[in-house]
């Protein structure tokens, strides 16, 4: 076992199907065997309004984490492709989106649907017909609905006993090159979203609508307009797209949000600065959208070192005084932890992947830089322990090349087109792995990390049976030791998995569940895609009959 401040490392190897079996491993302090917590559901995109992503359920731990069996599957549907849906579970429903935009609710028991709903999406207005790197990753329930974001930037609301339309209203113009691909985020009769556009150069924004009307109640745009501030007058350049849900804290009365790299990509020329509110953690008011304070992680961007995590939030205690904290990581590969009011740095995080020096900026000719635009830290949203005090993480090591285009081409960029200025390529050399750590958020140290086999996009997900969960895109599904990190199960589910493991409980039974079938690395890397949701419980003896409550 590591203390706090040490740092472990180990290889994963190619396990087959259920095969890999570490024995010895302790059960970690706070956890009881064959016991259920207070939490029931998995009713928000990271559980709780804090998207910790951490379960108090304990009925699977590492002494029984190797009966796990699969109870049941279900294909994505329509046109399965980068699935990376992150579903919610409300009592026993579970509500599901495809990379089409579809809503799904199925019992959460057996996956029986119990109603469906297709909408009308144009998936070629957006995004300069971005069709193949269409995806939804989740909807928000609350007070008897579902909201649902569309790829054509509509905002929909739904009933969630019968999937009946309530209403819908525009969010943004596809036109101009806007999409939706992150689920919303709902507290206190307001629906949060922002833009999450195929960097086509458009302004980021966030903005906040009427719960029951979808009616808009404010916007805030993440950058300037053309001409003003750090923004070209021409090219129609922008960026500062938030890629992940909104997160609210009702303690501190603020949404807070994570902004992608400011456009043109590559051609940092143009921009000189550090882009302010881009690459950033933005807090504003809930009720007004007003800014409080803004974090920026890259300053400044050249290689799409997005912002793109969900942040999260957590009491820590630093210095004999609770301090509530809010925190992110980057594509560049950092975490950083910061004063939940103020923004103030409270800790970082050294690289958790190698990191070029000196770190060279993209020119016409091309040059090698680590770690690439699939980052470092992805969208993989990750978890938080409570009882071991750790932070965990998924990410990728992979490397790219980088060749930017002029300042005089990137200037004729056209709207709703990508607006990359250049283009970067996946380097085989050193070959793309990912890697699953745990962080001491009130210090940055690493406590201890795995190395896995291929890249690990999806996220992470906590319990409090001992445990942390992860996918890579080798189509595997792992269970660590919260403390150690030693690897105790795993499974070949055979598709990547670009969305993270849930947990959720009915009638007194812990169910562990995954969203396999695609990344857009697994995409460029050549992998196979396609869209499997399965879902596990304990079985025979392993399995407590318990009822909760």
């Amino acid at each position: 076992m590591a203390s706090a401040g040490t740092s472990m490392l180990r290889c994963v190897p190619g396990v087959a199907a259920c095969a890999l079996m570490l024995v010895g491993c302790a059960i970690p302090a706070g956890s009881r065997a064959g016991t259920l917590g207070k939490s029931q559901g998995w009713a928000h995109f990271g559980n709780s309004l804090a998207n910790t992503r951490y379960s108090g359920l304990r009925q699977l731990t590492a002494d029984n984490v190797t009966h796990l069996r699969i109870v049941w599957t279900r294909s994505e549907g329509l046109a399965p492709q980068l699935w990376e849906d992150y579903p919610v579970v409300v009592g026993r429903t579970m509500y599901i989106t495809t990379s089409t935009d579809e809503v799904e609710a199925v019992d959460a028991i057996t996956g029986r649907v119990r109603w469906s709903y297709i909408p009308r999406v144009d998936f070629f207005v957006a995004g300069a017909g971005a069709l193949p790197l269409a995806t939804n990753r989740g909807v928000a329930v609350s007070e008897g609905r579902v909201y649902l974001t569309t790829f054509d930037d509509r905002l929909v609301a739904l009933s969630a006993a019968s999937g009946r339309q309530l209403w819908q209203t525009t969010i943004a113009s596809p036109t101009l090159g806007y999409t939706e691909t992150a689920g919303p985020t709902v507290y206190d009769g307001l629906v949060y979203v922002g833009n999450s556009s195929t960097g086509t150069g458009v302004r980021g924004f966030l903005a906040a609508f009427d719960a029951a009307t979808g009616t808009r109640r404010w916007l805030f745009y993440t950058v300037p307009p053309p001409g003003q501030g750090w923004v070209p007058r021409r090219g129609h350049h922008g960026g500062g797209d938030a890629w992940m849900p909104p997160t609210i804290d009702p303690s501190t009365g603020m949404v807070y949000a994570a902004t992608g790299n400011p456009t043109p990509d590559l051609v940092r020329s143009i921009r000189p600065g550090c882009d302010p509110h881009a690459d950033s953690i933005v807090a504003l008011t809930a009720r007004t959208g007003r800014l409080v304070w803004s974090r920026s992680l890259v300053c400044a961007d050249a290689w799409d070192y997005d912002t793109s995590q969900a942040p999260f939030y957590f009491t820590l205690r630093l210095g004999g005084r609770a301090v509530r904290v809010v925190a992110d990581g980057s594509k560049s590969g950092r975490l950083i932890v910061l004063d939940a009011l103020t923004g103030h740095v409270v800790s970082e995080s050294p690289y958790l992947t190698p990191y070029t020096a000196p770190h060279l900026t993209p020119t016409t000719r091309g040059v090698r830089v680590c770690p690439g635009a699939f980052g470092g830290l992805e969208y993989s949203p990750p978890s938080y322990d409570p009882v071991t005090g750790s932070v965990y993480l998924d990410g990728v090591r992979a490397c790219m090349r980088y060749t930017s285009e002029s300042a005089a081409a990137a200037a004729r960029h056209r709207r709703g087109h990508p607006d990359v200025g250049g283009s970067y390529t996946l380097l085989r050399t050193p070959r793309p792995i990912g890697y699953l750590a745990a962080v001491d958020p009130a210090t940055g140290r690493t406590r201890w990390e795995d190395r896995l086999p291929l890249p690990s996009v999806g996220g992470t997900l906590a319990t409090a049976g001992g445990l942390v969960f992860t996918g890579d895109d080798n189509g595997k599904l792992y269970a660590a030791a919260a403390r150690s990190g030693r690897i105790l199960w795993s499974i070949d589910l055979r598709l990547p998995m670009g969305s993270a493991p849930f947990t959720y409980a009915v009638a007194g039974r812990q169910y562990l569940a995954v969203v396999a079938g695609g990344s857009q690395l697994a995409v460029v890397s050549g992998l196979q895609t396609g869209g499997r949701l399965v879902v596990f419980d304990l079985a025979g003896d392993h399995a407590p009959r318990r009822r909760v409550g």
